[in-house]
């Protein structure tokens, strides 16, 4: 369930143009885009959101609060046991808005390794 917490993401195109038609804000004073959206209703009524922010070097954040704007804990505790459909949905959400805004996990990059040469 904590798949999206256990990788890192990034930002394919964080031009300012292109985050505002997909109705990003931007905010000026951090140089940061910020996208939030509903994840979960209950009834009719929404009561989860998530943020996602996106940084200047195209790193992503990703943030659930309930809509009074705490952390929502079982997203991020995979200890807190009985909200796996939940999570499951919360989870498709947040992918959807990531294929929308080109967002995609970014792989461990292999560097050059020198071998320990043992004589």
């Amino acid at each position: 369930m904590d798949y999206l917490l256990n990788h890192n993401w990034k930002a394919k195109n964080i031009s300012y143009t292109y985050l505002m038609k997909k109705g990003c804000k931007y905010i000026d004073s951090k140089e940061l885009f910020i996208y939030t959206f509903p994840v979960y209703k209950y009834k009719e009524y929404t009561t989860l959101f998530c943020t996602i922010v996106i940084l200047p070097d195209k790193t992503v954040n990703i943030n659930v609060c309930t809509n009074q704007g705490y952390s929502y804990p079982p997203f991020y505790d995979p200890n807190i046991k009985g909200y796996n459909e939940m999570l499951i949905s919360i989870n498709e959400e947040i992918l959807k808005k990531f294929k929308m805004l080109h967002i995609y996990e970014e792989k461990e990059k292999r560097g050059n390794r020198k071998k320990d040469i043992k004589g």
